[in-house]
């Protein structure tokens, strides 16, 4: 049982180090799962969490967070959100990233990887490949206290 949980792990994070992935529908986690699935593919990483009514992005809800998990050469917590009914599982993984000082390299790296955004306050496009919506926000810049986070989501 010890093994399985290590390779779980050790898979999950191979797959989020993947650079051209998107961070939700990676092996062995996929949109629509339930918390308890999320939970379970994070290999011990990722916990029960309760998001209150102020928590929620887009009509979801976080009910299950963790880390740290590296991607893309940094390191993010990351708390997933899940439909407020249920019905549609996973839907949203907000990463924030833990040395905010690294945000403006990371805004640098979406640009150059997807393209001019077509949100004029924050970064956000469309992965080609995927499909998701990649969110990358600004508050970080006008706000002292808001940190700079990226999401992914399918909705």
């Amino acid at each position: 049982m010890k093994i399985a949980g290590l390779l779980s792990a050790a898979a999950l994070t191979a797959a989020i180090a993947l650079p051209s992935a998107a961070f939700a529908d990676w092996s062995p986690t996929r949109w629509g799962m339930s918390p308890e699935q999320v939970i379970e593919a994070g290999g011990g990483k990722v916990k029960p969490a309760t998001g209150s009514s102020g928590d929620r992005v887009m009509d979801s809800d976080r009910r299950a967070s963790g880390g740290p998990f590296t991607w893309e050469g940094r390191r993010f917590m990351a708390e997933f959100y899940f439909d407020l009914d249920g019905g549609r599982g996973l839907r949203l993984v907000r990463l924030n990233m833990l040395d905010q000082g690294q945000c403006d390299a990371l805004g640098a790296d979406l640009a150059k990887r997807y393209g001019a955004s077509k949100n004029q306050y924050h970064g956000e496009w469309v992965d080609p490949a995927s499909g998701d919506t990649v969110f990358f926000s600004h508050s970080y810049k006008g706000m002292i206290s808001m940190p700079c986070y990226l999401s992914y989501s399918r909705f």
